[in-house]
């Protein structure tokens, strides 16, 4: 499974201990990688993740990638987590939430049967 982090240059420190924590505690995983938000478009083409992370909705192709968390820039503000065409609102999620959707997220893509897409 792959997965994508996006971030702005603004939060570029946080996205790059989120894909670090990942790494650490999903050694399994295929792949993690970082991207830009300005670079989002290009990144979803180039990397072709099976999940995203993102403070952006999924604008680029509906219904497209097995996963896409849209995190809240507002903590007040809850996160949407769109995985296999369900959607949850998860407040203000931390490593172990995140840890979480990546896992259930491997678990459909391992499954091999045809995901809904978010």
């Amino acid at each position: 499974m792959r997965a994508l982090i996006v971030y702005e240059d603004s939060h570029r420190a946080y996205g790059e201990a989120m894909v670090g924590a990942v790494r650490a505690s999903r050694p399994g995983l295929e792949e993690v990688a970082l991207a830009h938000l300005r670079d989002l478009e290009a990144a979803l083409e180039r990397f072709d993740p099976h999940l995203v992370v993102s403070s952006r909705p999924n604008t680029f192709e509906a219904g497209g990638r097995a996963a896409w968390v849209l995190l809240s820039d507002d903590p007040d503000e809850p996160s949407e987590v769109c995985i296999d065409g369900r959607h949850r609102r998860l407040e203000n999620p931390g490593l172990e939430q995140i840890l979480e959707i990546i896992d259930e997220t491997a678990e459909l893509v391992q499954s091999g049967r045809e995901l809904r897409g978010c």
